[in-house]
């Protein structure tokens, strides 16, 4: 996946943290797809998970032996701004694994939204 490409928010780790703040027709136009696509799993069952475990991860979501790790940046008020994710080969990034990088993610996320408040447009809006 290459910097700034646009994904679709019905699959992959950080659909699951950004959509943890979407409003109700944004989560119910990921269910239609993943509905569509007969997914196994609901938005609102990886939404809730994220928010249980403080992270969400994905295996072969987006891409057949790719997974991911993603947690919320929060500015330093508590509004969400974003998913801080770290991406690598399902061979690398098992469950044990994906906790480990969590954590890693978690300690760096509020510093990335501490920078970003004081960019100026990010806290502003």
């Amino acid at each position: 996946i290459s910097v700034g490409e646009p994904m679709p928010l019905s699959a992959g780790a950080s659909s699951w943290i950004l959509l943890q703040s979407a409003p109700p027709e944004i989560v119910e136009r990921v269910e239609r797809q993943l509905r569509d696509r007969r997914a196994d799993f609901t938005a609102q069952e990886r939404i809730a998970q994220s928010i249980r475990q403080g992270y969400a991860a994905s295996r072969g979501e987006r891409e057949i032996g790719v997974a991911g790790v993603s947690v919320r940046i929060d500015l330093p008020d508590g509004r969400p701004v974003g998913a801080l994710t770290f991406g690598g080969p399902t061979t690398r990034i098992g469950s044990s694994e994906a906790a480990e990088f969590a954590k890693c993610l978690q300690q760096i996320a509020p510093q990335v939204g501490e920078h970003l408040s004081t960019r100026g447009s990010v806290a502003d809006q």
